[in-house]
């Protein structure tokens, strides 16, 4: 595995039926999910995005965020996910910055700033709407497919770059500590533009293991509401849902002993 998407491919010829990600009522394969990133990268690729082009993801977090992220690497492509609440001047500046070639946004105040500097827009239903094609543009692993930009607290936000080889190399560090496996579930209610939060995409489909993305107004209470609502655990490795109610509720430190983390 030398591109990020490789880590998809193999995912999708070892275990396609297995769910890589729910989020709210939606549940995705693997196979779902390479489909979804195939049609991105189609629609990318017909915007006009070519290799080193980047392009800026800016959607609430949904099943279309993660396929955009594969879709990036297939065509060769630079991704960088901002916050779907950043302020339209601080998205101005990574606009400005970056020169994406598109934005991916459902913002019209977004589209407008974008349009105004020369960058085209798609929308997230234009991404879930588009055909599925052959987009493969080789590239070597020293070329990048990540900019993920400082919060800015201490000066003006500035891009990180992460090449494929580093993405897959640090992907697959983590892994080999946490060790995630087929059956866990893995419950991110951090944004995919933080880099945890993001590679946590990364992990469920390097292990096989189910990644629930959530929002911060998911955690805590409404959690647990959750799983009393669905049955369906967040926490790694309950195995029953009653157990993670009773014993997430009080506090990190009582849910780590609980849940066996």
């Amino acid at each position: 595995m030398t591109l990020l998407h490789h880590l998809l491919d193999r995912a999708v010829a070892d275990h396609p039926d297995a769910v890589a990600l729910t989020c709210g009522d939606e549940t995705v394969t693997v196979a779902g999910l390479d489909a979804a990133a195939r049609r991105a990268a189609g629609v990318l690729a017909g915007s006009g995005v070519r290799r080193g082009d980047r392009v800026v993801v800016c959607v609430p977090t949904d099943a279309v965020v993660p396929a955009l992220l594969f879709a990036c690497s297939r065509a060769g492509a630079v991704f960088s996910v901002v916050h779907e609440r950043t302020p339209v001047a601080a998205l101005v500046h990574v606009l400005e910055d970056c020169e994406p070639a598109v934005l991916v946004t459902d913002d019209p105040a977004a589209q407008v700033a974008a349009v105004r500097r020369g960058v085209k827009t798609v929308t997230s239903a234009e991404v879930r709407a588009g055909a599925e094609a052959e987009v493969e543009v080789p590239v070597p692993a020293v070329d990048p497919v990540c900019l993920i930009y400082t919060s800015g607290s201490t000066g003006r936000p500035k891009a990180v770059v992460s090449t494929h080889a580093q993405v897959v190399f640090a992907a697959t560090a983590i892994q080999s500590v946490l060790a995630y496996r087929r059956d866990d579930v893995v419950f991110c209610a951090l944004p995919l533009s933080f880099d945890y939060g993001l590679y946590q995409v990364f992990l469920g489909v390097l292990s096989g293991a189910c990644v629930r993305l959530a929002t911060a107004e998911d955690a805590g209470p409404g959690c647990c509401g959750s799983w009393w609502r669905t049955g369906r655990p967040c926490c790694r490795r309950c195995r029953r849902w009653r157990r993670a109610w009773r014993g997430c509720c009080p506090g990190p430190a009582r849910s780590r002993r609980r849940c066996g983390w």
